[in-house]
C-alpha cells in the first residue's frame, strides 16, 4: 500500500488523482467537514454527520481518527480498518503522521511518502485554492505540531514545490515501484 503524507496544500490529493489514473485504488477516507468545491461524495471523501462518525467510531470501525476545532466548528476525520486489512500493493490512502503511526501500530504494510512544499507555496496555495483565512492559519500552525517529527515515519521524501501533480505522480510512481522490486 502506498501512503501519501504532508501538510495542508502540499498537493496530496492532486498527486492521488494522478496516481490513481495511473491504475491505483484509493481508500476514500471519512469526514463530517463541509465539501469544497469540486469535491466529491464517496471519491474525495466520504462526507458523513457527526452523529454518523461517532457511531462508527464507538462500533471500533476505524483504523485512525482525528479532529479539528476549527473556527468553522469540530470536524472529524477517519479511515476505515477494513480498507487497509483488504488494501494490496495498487491501493493509495492519503493520512496524517497520526494515521502512519495506527498503520505501524497495527503491523500494515505500506510505504509512505511525504509531499513536501515551503512554507510559503503552502500559504500560496491555501489563498489560490480560497481557503477561509482563519481556518488556513490554523490548519497551518496544526501542521507545524503534527508534522514535526515526520521524518522518523516517512519512507521517501518528494519535493513538490513546483511540480505539476502529473509529474509528482510519475515520480512517486517510479520510486516505489523500484521499492516494491526490491523487496
Amino acid at each position: 500500500m502506498l501512503i501519501l503524507t504532508g501538510k495542508s496544500a502540499t498537493g496530496k490529493d492532486s498527486i492521488a488523482e494522478e496516481l490513481i489514473k495511473l491504475g491505483y485504488s484509493r481508500i476514500i477516507t471519512y469526514t463530517t467537514r463541509p465539501m469544497r468545491d469540486g469535491e466529491v461524495d464517496g471519491e474525495t471523501y466520504h462526507f458523513i454527520s457527526v452523529s454518523e462518525f461517532l457511531k462508527k467510531y464507538i462500533d471500533g470501525e476505524f483504523l485512525e481518527v482525528n479532529y479539528y476545532t476549527t473556527k468553522l466548528g469540530v470536524w472529524f476525520y477517519g479511515s476505515s480498518l477494513a480498507d487497509y486489512q483488504k488494501s494490496d500493493n495498487n491501493t493509495i490512502c492519503v493520512l496524517t503522521p497520526c494515521g502512519i503511526k495506527k498503520l505501524k501500530q497495527n503491523n500494515i504494510k505500506h510505504t509512505s511518502f511525504l509531499i513536501n512544499v515551503s512554507d510559503n507555496e503552502i500559504l500560496k496555495r491555501q489563498i489560490m485554492r480560497g481557503d477561509n483565512q482563519d481556518e488556513a492559519e490554523r490548519r497551518f500552525m496544526a501542521d507545524k505540531l503534527d508534522f514535526a517529527d515526520i521524518d522518523d515515519l516517512v519512507d521517501c521524501t518528494i519535493q513538490n514545490e513546483n511540480k505539476n501533480a502529473f509529474d509528482a505522480a510519475k515520480e512517486i510512481d517510479a520510486i516505489y515501484k523500484s521499492l516494491k522490486e526490491s523487496e
